[in-house]
């Protein structure tokens, strides 16, 4: 790959025949919004594409956006430069067409590049995962859904542009060398100052939540081995899964925490009706995590982590490719796949940091030994969490059950109660809206505590859940409560609808 500059913005280039493509990237992902400003990347994006004549698309991820291309040098340039010019006039004039384009969007569409589940981003493991790590802290709120779009002020969609969308924020990937042309005029700005995140559970153990499936997540230093780990443990896990009759997915996850540690894991998501032992798949994920940790693997399994991580982005599977002709995709795909190494090395330039494998980063795991790797998972072990469906009855060798806090007290307040309809076999179940908060009374008599500035409720169809954006927890609450009783006693914002 090549480096270079235009207009100040770094940029990665490697060269490749054919139509240009390009990726302009900034420093705003959506660990930066905030839990009572998510969704401001993406809205900030669909200001920018109202106001361009070109087409062309975004994406909104962890911890970058960007603005996507392709065509001949030309088509490119005016995109590009259309895009900084609009970013330049959100960041200093009136927004206009806020309130048309917050009532028109989607917010479903942000998340198909957080590696969520699309219907239920509430429920997905690794969502949850990431909130009881991290508690409301960078990635942790992408447990929740976004904010309401027409929520959003022109005053903080000025901010955040000038905050986050600027020349010193950003950095620009190309499948060509610069041209004569091409430029980039966006505002000034400087590069902001992340300060490191403190893990709101440091430890190890497992858990119940309010999720799809089981998950497994340990907090792993960024680099060569966590990439290595991340292809092995996806390949056991499946082979194991399959071996066990289980009919379920396992999905591999890698989450940039911070410049030197990412969380690293997989979550399971069953596919049909035979085989859904919760149980059985929470031990498989871990057990196969600690075969990592005990044994040094094959050296042939190194060398097909290596080469997995480092396979030809432009060559298809012939079944994944016969399914994409019918489907009319596969060339804008394999654009895709061309430029995603080199927007991987930009986004390394610009953050420090990167989901996927860097050709550096690739070299250095061919020289790692299976001692070598054994003695970093087994580092990493003590930060393991396991998160199960409620009621999954599970045990775990070596991990020990946490919960939330929990109190005997309960407060003076409104008490809200399960219908006798729904009230069989949960004994003195309750809420109880308190000047403090929303405290859900259990059965056993035990009181969790959800405190104002910390409560967050989710309605989804006639499902209700209420959570703590502190502890990232959540429980399902619609036995006992509609969402806009509950939400009476909130800040502003903190009442989410999915679907």
């Amino acid at each position: 790959m090549f480096a270079g500059e235009v207009d100040g913005v770094p940029v990665t280039w490697q060269d490749h025949a054919g139509d240009v493509q390009a990726s302009l990237v900034f420093g705003a992902g959506v660990r930066d919004e905030g839990v009572d400003g998510l969704g401001l990347n993406h809205l900030v994006q669909l200001l920018v594409l109202e106001s361009v004549s070109t087409e062309a698309d975004q994406q909104t991820g962890v911890v970058d956006t960007a603005f996507t291309a392709s065509g001949s040098p030309a088509e490119v340039a005016e995109h590009l430069t259309e895009c900084c010019a609009a970013l330049a006039e959100l960041a200093r004039d009136r927004i206009d067409d806020l309130a048309g384009v917050a009532a028109q969007a989607d917010a479903s569409d942000r998340v198909i590049s957080l590696d969520l589940e699309l219907s239920d981003p509430c429920r997905d493991p690794w969502a949850s995962l990431l909130a009881r790590r991290l508690g409301a802290a960078g990635a942790g709120v992408l447990r929740w859904p976004p904010v309401d779009y027409t929520d959003f002020t022109a005053d903080e969609v000025r901010a955040h542009v000038a905050g986050y969308f600027t020349g010193g924020n950003a950095a620009l990937a190309l499948t060509r060398a610069p041209w004569p042309g091409l430029r980039l005029p966006l505002p000034s700005g400087e590069r902001p100052v992340r300060a490191d995140l403190v893990p709101v559970r440091p430890g190890s153990g497992w858990y119940e939540d309010e999720v799809a499936g089981p998950g497994l997540a340990v907090t792993a230093a960024a680099g060569p081995a966590a990439h290595l780990v991340f292809a092995l443990l996806h390949r056991r896990v499946n082979q194991a899964l399959e071996e066990a009759g289980l009919d379920c997915v396992a999905t591999p996850w890698l989450t940039p925490v911070g410049t030197a540690t990412a969380l690293l894991g997989l979550g399971v998501q069953f596919s049909g009706k035979r085989g859904r032992d919760t149980a059985l798949a929470a031990r498989i994920l871990w057990e196969q995590l600690r075969s990592l940790a005990e044994a040094p693997v094959p050296q042939a399994d190194l060398d097909w982590a290596v080469s997995w991580h480092a396979g030809d982005g432009a060559e298809l599977p012939e079944e994944l490719r016969r399914i994409l002709d019918r489907q009319g995709v596969t060339e804008s795909l394999r654009a895709a796949m061309r430029l995603e190494p080199v927007a991987g090395a930009a986004r390394a330039g610009l953050l420090g940091v990167c989901d996927s494998a860097s050709p550096a980063e690739l070299a250095a795991a061919a020289e790692l030994t299976p001692a070598e790797l054994r003695a970093a998972v087994a580092s990493w072990l003590h930060t393991a969490l396991v998160v199960v469906p409620v009621g999954s009855g599970v045990q775990l060798d070596g991990l020990a059950r946490f919960d939330c806090p929990l109190s005997s007290y309960v407060p003076e307040g409104r008490m809200l109660r399960p219908s006798l309809l729904r009230k069989f076999g949960r004994g003195e179940e309750r809420l109880v809206l308190a000047p403090d908060g929303i405290h859900h009374v259990r059965g056993d008599g035990s009181v969790h505590s959800f405190p104002t500035n910390d409560a967050m409720v989710v309605e989804q169809g006639k499902q209700v859940y209420l959570g703590n954006v502190r502890h990232g927890c959540l429980v399902d609450v619609g036995r006992l409560a509609d969402a806009v009783t509950l939400a009476e006693v909130l800040p502003p914002r903190r009442l989410r609808r999915i679907g």
